[in-house]
């Protein structure tokens, strides 16, 4: 109406005495100012929940990957720890008393053998006939034959100080292998922690910097606090083992003075270790433990049997010195009658004659069984030595870090614990590795090396009774990568980085 009456009367001069002319104009202006600035604020707005939700977004994929990054530093390092310990049991200890044990495998070898040569050359001995050389046969065998038994005795000192290293080889087996396990299964419990605490840190900080607190009543800050909290490690509130997932804790809504409904979600893809490659040695921990076990018990076998045929050829060369002695004394009465000793020229051809039959007796019957034996004895210990010295070559070489197996890491398990509750038994990983030798990891496999942080919001329109305006979906991505480092290698470089934003 009133631009109707201006474009009729725009003829009128100013002394017309019509004013008021300029009112139009002035409220088509204020209505476009007023659009204008409705405009400025909505976009102001639009942009400032655009920058909340590119900063939510870098903030999460970066926290995340920082995590990561740590994790996989302390891994390199754990790794590296691991590796040392093996140089230390397998080239500081387990060598070392290997080649003692060697050592003293080979000479209680030598001393059987030498202990069998001498059995076999007293039963040579004392089996000559008795003729003018009766008496240097005698004391020949008497001395062969303890010989052979001081023989024995080293050959059964030097297998018990063998059976006594062997010990000591499966004990430091035995601590090896279970600090290595334990060692393994601590760096497996140090990244699924790591994963869970990537998710927990990337929605803490992604959510922090969404810009809610802003837009929050003191009492809705309250909540909104609460519901944080929900993302640290110490939380027990949710039930499920990912303490974050985008479908139940990763959205948070709440509604403003007017009951409008605003929304921000956050989603967060992380990657999981796919599998270890796990460095151990030849053999597994059974295996060597099986042969080292074998080791002791046949040594000790074999130490027990050298130690009676030795005792046993002992006691018979003391009857046979005893009975060379009685025929020697015999003899001697014989030759040395004299004036006075007239019942002893009279007696001694009978004491001589029963000395020479109980000689020959005691001689055929004893040493051809109980020398023959020890000779056998003893060579067949010597055998069996070998043998046992060929198990332990085996176990030794067993221990050689020339293996490697793919550990795969569950991707639905709960993740593997340390504490009371959870036995690191009970955790896959752990389970798969339990029988290894383990020497190092040699390599981490992921899916990728990058964390992707997704921040999206929803905020409804306002209506200013002049206009009514909607807000677009606002979302934001950010990759983050955290790679840079070498597990396999000791390399301690993995660093977080922010790689593209859209």
């Amino acid at each position: 109406m009133f631009f109707a009456w201006f474009s009729e009367n725009k003829q009128f001069k100013k002394r017309s005495g019509v004013s008021g002319q300029i009112t139009p104009f002035l409220l088509v202006i204020l209505v476009i100012l007023l659009i204008a600035a409705i405009a400025t604020i909505n976009i102001g707005r639009v942009s400032l929940d655009k920058t909340c939700s590119a900063n939510a977004a870098d903030a999460g994929s970066l926290a995340a990957a920082s995590i990561y990054a740590t994790a996989f530093n302390n891994l390199a390092q754990a790794n590296a720890n691991m590796e040392d310990s093996f140089d230390i049991a397998y080239l500081s200890n387990y060598e070392v008393t290997y080649l003692e044990a060697q050592d003293y495998m080979n000479e209680a070898i030598m001393y059987t053998l030498i202990a069998s040569a001498l059995a076999a050359a007293a039963l040579v001995t004392a089996s000559t006939p008795v003729i003018c050389s009766f008496w240097v046969a005698g004391l020949a065998s008497v001395a062969l034959e303890t010989s052979a038994v001081l023989a024995l005795e080293e050959a059964y000192k030097a297998l018990l100080a063998f059976n006594y290293c062997v010990q000591v080889l499966e004990s430091i087996t035995e601590s090896f292998h279970e600090s290595q396990w334990k060692a393994f299964c601590n760096s497996v419990v140090s990244m699924d922690s790591a994963y869970e605490s990537s998710y927990n840190s990337g929605f803490t900080y992604a959510f922090s910097n969404s810009c809610i607190s802003p837009k929050l009543s003191d009492t809705q800050n309250d909540e909104f606090s609460l519901w944080m909290s929900s993302f640290t490690a110490d939380s027990g509130s949710i039930d499920d083992w990912i303490l974050a997932k985008p479908a139940k804790d990763g959205v948070y809504t709440w509604q403003d003075k007017v009951a409008q409904e605003h929304t921000v979600t956050v989603t967060l893809d992380l990657p999981k270790i796919t599998s270890y490659e796990v460095q151990h040695t030849t053999g597994s921990y059974s295996e060597i433990i099986d042969l080292l076990d074998d080791v002791i018990s046949q040594s000790s076998i074999i130490a027990g049997v050298l130690n009676s045929t030795a005792v046993t050829l002992a006691v018979i060369a003391a009857g046979f010195a005893v009975v060379f002695a009685y025929s020697v004394v015999s003899a001697v009465n014989c030759w040395c009658c004299g004036p006075y000793a007239i019942a002893c020229c009279v007696n001694a051809p009978i004491w001589y004659a029963k000395a020479i039959a109980l000689f020959v007796k005691f001689k055929v019957q004893q040493y051809a069984m109980v020398s023959t034996i020890a000779a056998i004895v003893a060579a067949a210990g010597a055998l069996s030595m070998y043998l046992l010295q060929s198990n332990n070559d085996e176990a030794y070489d067993d221990w050689y870090p020339d293996g490697t197996t793919s550990i795969k890491n569950c991707q639905t398990c709960k993740p593997c614990r340390n504490d009371e509750d959870d036995d690191l038994a009970s955790c896959n990983p752990c389970q798969a590795a339990s029988d290894l030798m383990i020497v190092r990891i040699a390599e981490v496999i992921m899916p990728y090396w990058y964390t992707i942080c997704k921040a999206t919001q929803q905020h409804p329109g306002t209506s200013s009774g002049i206009m009514v305006t909607s807000y677009p979906t606002l979302t934001s991505s950010s990759k983050a990568s955290f790679s840079g480092g070498d597990v396999g290698n000791f390399e301690y470089t993995f660093d977080a980085k922010i790689t593209e934003t859209k």
